[in-house]
């Protein structure tokens, strides 16, 4: 009886030593998955930017390039800088961030560019200038709430063109995050964006096929805002009245030989077309003459601001 006793009494020792074994294994394991949640989400990177990425080397950041009109003389881009998730301000560091932004003005040899009259050129939130190619700043996104930071970049003048802004930005207390930054290159648009004109391919192909074209059409076209000169001879064609109320009817002028006229466009202003076709009237009865396409397309001309 006494060696029964003994025995469940075993028994029941070695059933509560499983089960405390089994309830400390699953306790383990399930801390050790929250633990692998809590670490996922928070290598998370929530020091972004809009421009800037990730790094490793700064002599090795990628590049982005900035491309402006050909003529402006005064060009313009923006970086900004978060605590939260590109494109989703809910996921923001709950903590403050720490960080220091830089600028430098570099050639192509990565050499700061110390020249004060090539890199006063660089403007930076209205007021903020380089000093001997360089500026940096110290900034912080406080805690609790998703924040940005933009920093514009005014460029004026020519000089700059050939070379490279070095922006990054480091943070200064959360090592998991890695610094961001880019080399942005400068280049102009090399197309042409001033207004030109032209007759229509299809009334050259009529003409060409020997029809008699009783009003022509010409094309005007463009972006940048310029004044240009539209002419035509008087004696051939007149021009459309309602295109010139249209353009608050400038005044049209008459050459010395009394046939040639022309008038003074202003165009490409903010809001207006950058396309005009206009239409000319024939002053003479068209079947009269033996007229081919080179003799017609000298009755109409149009000059821009770059054309002599």
């Amino acid at each position: 009886m006494k060696k029964r006793t003994k025995l469940i009494a075993v028994y029941l020792f070695l059933i509560a030593v499983v089960a405390i074994i089994a309830y400390s294994l699953a306790a383990y394991t399930s801390l050790s998955s929250a633990k692998r949640v809590v670490t996922v989400r928070g290598s998370e990177q929530l020091f972004t930017s809009d421009v800037l990425v990730q790094y490793d080397n700064e002599s090795k950041l990628s590049t982005k390039v900035k491309s402006f009109g050909k003529d402006n003389t005064t060009r313009t881009f923006s970086v900004t800088i978060s605590n939260h998730l590109q494109n989703d301000a809910t996921k923001f560091d709950k903590n403050q961030i720490s960080y220091e932004f830089t600028v430098k003005l570099v050639d192509a040899g990565g050499n700061v560019v110390t020249d004060e009259n090539i890199y006063k050129n660089i403007i930076i939130n209205n007021t903020i200038k380089l000093t001997d190619g360089t500026y940096t700043e110290s900034g912080t996104f406080a805690a609790g709430q998703a924040q940005d930071k933009t920093y514009t970049f005014v460029l004026t003048g020519n000089e700059i063109l050939p070379y490279q802004i070095r922006i990054t930005a480091e943070p200064k207390n959360r090592s998991q995050y890695k610094p961001l930054g880019r080399l942005i290159v400068l280049t102009t648009d090399t197309t042409e964006t001033h207004w030109t004109g032209s007759f229509l391919e299809t009334e050259k192909s009529a003409v060409e096929k020997g029809e008699k074209l009783g009003l022509l059409n010409y094309r005007i076209s463009g972006h940048v805002e310029e004044e240009c000169v539209l002419s035509w001879d008087s004696s051939k064609v007149e021009i459309d009245k309602w295109f010139l109320e249209q353009m608050g009817n400038p005044t049209v002028s008459t050459a010395t030989d009394g046939k040639t006229k022309s008038v003074t466009l202003h165009l490409g202003t903010a809001g207006t077309p950058q396309q005009y076709t206009i239409q000319f009237y024939r002053t003479y009865a068209v079947n009269d003459l033996n007229e081919d396409w080179n003799t017609i397309k000298e009755y109409i001309h149009f000059k821009n601001s770059k054309e002599e």
